[in-house]
């Protein structure tokens, strides 16, 4: 799924020179960047597939 996003993140600083995707992986209640800040492990597992799947279908290009 594509998302908009406000994140300021490096790759807002990479994608003027070179193709750039970010993960966004949902944190309990919404928290991020904060102590607080939880991620189920079945949800960070899965973004880690997403991101393996994608790195391979590119290697294939």
């Amino acid at each position: 799924m594509r998302m908009a996003s406000g994140a300021g993140h490096d790759a807002m600083y990479m994608a003027n020179r070179y193709p750039t995707a970010m993960l966004f992986v949902p944190s309990r209640e919404g928290i991020s960047h904060h102590p607080a800040e939880y991620t189920e492990p079945q949800d960070i597992a899965l973004a880690a597939q997403v991101l393996r799947n994608t790195l391979a279908r590119l290697a294939n290009v």
